[in-house]
Protein backbone atom coordinates (compact mmCIF):
# COMPACT_ATOMS: atom_id res chain seq x y z
CA UNK A 1 0.00 0.00 0.00
CA UNK A 2 1.08 3.66 -0.47
CA UNK A 3 0.51 6.43 1.44
CA UNK A 4 -1.64 9.08 -0.03
CA UNK A 5 1.60 11.48 -0.43
CA UNK A 6 3.09 8.71 -2.27
CA UNK A 7 0.60 8.59 -4.93
CA UNK A 8 0.72 12.28 -5.09
CA UNK A 9 4.31 12.57 -5.70
CA UNK A 10 3.97 9.62 -8.33
CA UNK A 11 1.32 11.48 -10.08
CA UNK A 12 3.35 14.65 -9.88
CA UNK A 13 6.34 12.62 -11.57
CA UNK A 14 3.91 11.28 -14.16
CA UNK A 15 5.29 12.35 -17.64
CA UNK A 16 3.37 13.25 -20.36
CA UNK A 17 4.35 14.05 -24.45
CA UNK A 18 4.68 17.68 -24.68
CA UNK A 19 4.68 19.45 -28.31
CA UNK A 20 7.05 21.88 -28.45
CA UNK A 21 7.07 24.38 -31.58
CA UNK A 22 8.47 27.72 -30.56
CA UNK A 23 11.51 28.93 -28.76
CA UNK A 24 10.88 26.20 -26.20
CA UNK A 25 12.61 23.46 -28.77
CA UNK A 26 15.71 25.58 -27.48
CA UNK A 27 16.97 22.83 -24.81
CA UNK A 28 18.79 25.48 -22.70
CA UNK A 29 15.98 27.68 -22.13
CA UNK A 30 13.93 24.41 -21.28
CA UNK A 31 16.88 23.96 -18.83
CA UNK A 32 16.88 27.13 -17.43
CA UNK A 33 13.14 27.07 -16.35
CA UNK A 34 13.92 23.49 -14.51
CA UNK A 35 13.04 20.90 -17.64
CA UNK A 36 15.71 18.85 -18.82
CA UNK A 37 14.59 17.14 -21.76
CA UNK A 38 15.57 13.11 -21.43
CA UNK A 39 14.40 12.56 -24.76
CA UNK A 40 13.04 14.29 -27.57
CA UNK A 41 11.55 13.64 -30.98
CA UNK A 42 11.12 15.48 -34.09
CA UNK A 43 7.12 15.60 -35.00
CA UNK A 44 4.72 17.69 -37.21
CA UNK A 45 1.29 18.68 -36.28
CA UNK A 46 -1.38 18.90 -38.70
CA UNK A 47 -4.30 21.15 -39.06
CA UNK A 48 -1.65 24.01 -37.93
CA UNK A 49 0.21 26.92 -39.76
CA UNK A 50 2.91 28.78 -37.38
CA UNK A 51 3.12 32.45 -37.32
CA UNK A 52 4.72 35.08 -35.74
CA UNK A 53 3.87 38.31 -34.41
CA UNK A 54 5.47 39.54 -30.79
CA UNK A 55 5.88 35.23 -30.06
CA UNK A 56 5.15 32.30 -31.91
CA UNK A 57 1.69 31.09 -32.12
CA UNK A 58 -0.71 28.67 -34.40
CA UNK A 59 -3.47 29.52 -36.55
CA UNK A 60 -5.39 26.75 -37.80
CA UNK A 61 -5.09 25.76 -41.34
CA UNK A 62 -6.31 22.79 -43.42
CA UNK A 63 -3.23 23.17 -45.53
CA UNK A 64 -0.87 23.22 -43.20
CA UNK A 65 1.37 21.71 -40.70
CA UNK A 66 3.83 22.50 -38.14
CA UNK A 67 7.55 21.44 -36.93
CA UNK A 68 8.49 21.01 -33.59
CA UNK A 69 9.98 18.74 -31.10
CA UNK A 70 7.69 15.95 -28.74
CA UNK A 71 9.23 15.89 -24.93
CA UNK A 72 8.27 14.41 -22.13
CA UNK A 73 7.19 16.51 -19.42
CA UNK A 74 5.53 16.12 -15.83
CA UNK A 75 3.12 18.36 -14.27
CA UNK A 76 5.58 20.31 -11.95
CA UNK A 77 7.74 21.09 -14.68
CA UNK A 78 5.50 22.96 -16.61
CA UNK A 79 3.68 24.56 -14.19
CA UNK A 80 7.14 26.44 -13.77
CA UNK A 81 8.15 26.65 -17.22
CA UNK A 82 4.69 28.48 -18.46
CA UNK A 83 4.34 30.58 -14.70
CA UNK A 84 8.19 31.54 -15.21
CA UNK A 85 7.46 32.74 -18.92
CA UNK A 86 3.88 34.55 -18.25
CA UNK A 87 5.72 37.53 -18.17
CA UNK A 88 7.27 37.87 -21.05
CA UNK A 89 4.92 35.97 -23.09
CA UNK A 90 2.21 38.57 -24.64
CA UNK A 91 -0.85 36.36 -24.52
CA UNK A 92 -2.18 33.16 -22.79
CA UNK A 93 -1.13 29.90 -23.88
CA UNK A 94 -3.02 26.83 -22.69
CA UNK A 95 -2.30 23.06 -22.63
CA UNK A 96 -4.89 21.21 -25.52
CA UNK A 97 -4.13 17.64 -26.42
CA UNK A 98 -3.32 16.80 -29.90
CA UNK A 99 -1.92 13.77 -32.01
CA UNK A 100 1.39 14.54 -33.90
CA UNK A 101 3.03 12.52 -36.12
CA UNK A 102 6.54 11.85 -36.19
CA UNK A 103 9.35 11.61 -39.15
CA UNK A 104 8.57 7.89 -39.21
CA UNK A 105 4.76 7.71 -39.66
CA UNK A 106 4.33 7.36 -35.79
CA UNK A 107 1.32 8.85 -34.37
CA UNK A 108 1.65 10.30 -30.18
CA UNK A 109 -0.74 11.83 -28.30
CA UNK A 110 0.41 14.86 -26.73
CA UNK A 111 -0.48 18.19 -24.91
CA UNK A 112 0.53 21.77 -27.33
CA UNK A 113 0.18 25.00 -25.45
CA UNK A 114 -1.70 27.16 -28.04
CA UNK A 115 -2.61 31.21 -27.63
CA UNK A 116 -6.43 31.78 -27.11
CA UNK A 117 -5.79 34.62 -29.43
CA UNK A 118 -2.69 35.99 -31.39
CA UNK A 119 0.05 37.95 -29.33
CA UNK A 120 -0.39 41.68 -29.74
CA UNK A 121 2.82 43.50 -31.47
CA UNK A 122 4.74 43.50 -34.15
CA UNK A 123 6.94 40.74 -36.04
CA UNK A 124 9.68 39.68 -33.33
CA UNK A 125 12.34 39.68 -35.68
CA UNK A 126 14.63 38.18 -33.47
CA UNK A 127 12.68 35.35 -32.55
CA UNK A 128 12.60 34.64 -35.76
CA UNK A 129 16.33 34.12 -36.56
CA UNK A 130 16.26 32.16 -33.48
CA UNK A 131 13.42 30.20 -35.00
CA UNK A 132 15.47 29.46 -38.11
CA UNK A 133 18.29 28.49 -36.48
CA UNK A 134 16.73 25.96 -34.59
CA UNK A 135 14.24 24.36 -37.61
CA UNK A 136 18.10 24.31 -39.59
CA UNK A 137 19.45 22.71 -35.97
CA UNK A 138 16.28 20.03 -36.13
CA UNK A 139 16.69 19.36 -39.85
CA UNK A 140 13.07 20.34 -40.55
CA UNK A 141 12.20 20.49 -44.19
CA UNK A 142 13.56 23.32 -46.62
CA UNK A 143 10.47 24.81 -47.02
CA UNK A 144 9.29 25.16 -43.25
CA UNK A 145 12.16 26.95 -42.73
CA UNK A 146 11.73 29.30 -45.69
CA UNK A 147 8.38 29.77 -44.07
CA UNK A 148 10.05 30.82 -40.71
CA UNK A 149 12.78 32.66 -42.53
CA UNK A 150 9.97 35.29 -43.98
CA UNK A 151 9.00 36.59 -40.70
CA UNK A 152 12.68 38.00 -40.52
CA UNK A 153 11.77 40.32 -42.93
CA UNK A 154 8.13 41.17 -42.21
CA UNK A 155 7.63 44.97 -40.69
Amino acid sequence: FRTHRELIELMEEKRVEVFFYGLFMDFDILREHGLVPERWEVARLHGYEFEIASWGYLRTSDRQCVYGVVVPANERELAKLYDNTSGILTAQYFPEPVLVETLEGKWIPALCYVATSPPEGPVNTKYANAMVKLAEKFKFPAWYVEHLSSFRNAT
